[in-house]
């Protein structure tokens, strides 16, 4: 019984997530010669609504996981904070790999977010960095970790659908297909770490770290430009 509720559990988080993105983008259509901080305001909006009822979905592990990492983060921090340098290292290795072979830039979606970034410096900051970590970690990591049981399909299924939802949607040619490799290094890290610790905080405290460094440096570069 407890199985099948936590089940039922994941399965509707996932459905709000995708659910929920669907239906607040149809307004979007509406306001797109609207002005820009009209357009920020109502993806804020948007994006604050799906993580506040995701989150009260959630509350009871996320209670749970804010009391034991209270208790153990410097234990995590020891044991798991290293697993960040790993995934540093193979997206830049993998990514210098790819543009030396393939006049390509950077990934579709980097593109769309280094072009709101010129924008929207400090919503694209915001949500990227604050966001999109907690939302992604819950229904990537915890939402699909409720389904799934065997650690090893979870990482498998958690990482591939993490990596192919950042490729597969703003992808304009085959190339980019190259980038699932540095896009799914993190997402199989951050289900790994949950295996090991049992606390979605694990994951997404590293997921805002490295989020956090990459936009810091973007943010400094545009200042200083």
């Amino acid at each position: 019984m407890n199985n099948f509720k936590s089940i039922l559990k994941g399965i509707s988080v996932i459905l709000i997530y995708f659910l929920a993105n669907i239906i607040l983008q149809i307004p979007v259509s509406n306001i797109t010669d609207s002005p820009l901080f009209l357009k920020i305001i109502y993806s804020l909006a948007s994006e604050i609504t799906i993580l506040f009822l995701i989150v009260l979905l959630l509350k009871d592990d996320i209670r749970k996981n804010w009391a034991d990492l209270s208790k153990n983060h410097k234990v995590y921090f020891d044991k798991y904070f290293k697993y960040w340098f790993l995934l540093i290292g193979v997206m830049m290795l993998s990514n210098y790999v790819i543009n030396l072979f393939f006049a390509q830039a950077v990934a579709s979606n980097q593109q769309a977010i280094n072009d709101m970034f010129d924008k929207a410096p400090i919503y694209t900051f915001f949500s990227a960095v604050f966001i999109a970590p907690i939302t992604e970690e819950l229904v990537f990591r915890l939402g699909i970790r409720k389904i799934i049981k065997n650690k090893l399909l979870f990482i498998f299924i958690s990482g591939f659908i993490f990596c192919g939802l950042h490729v597969f949607i703003t992808m304009k040619s085959n190339v980019e297909l190259l980038y699932l490799i540095p896009y799914c290094t993190p997402g199989f890290i951050f289900a790994y770490l949950l295996t090991k610790t049992d606390n979605v905080f694990v994951p997404t405290s590293i997921h805002f770290f490295h989020n956090g460094i990459l936009l810091s440096i973007q943010f400094l570069a545009l200042l200083l430009g």
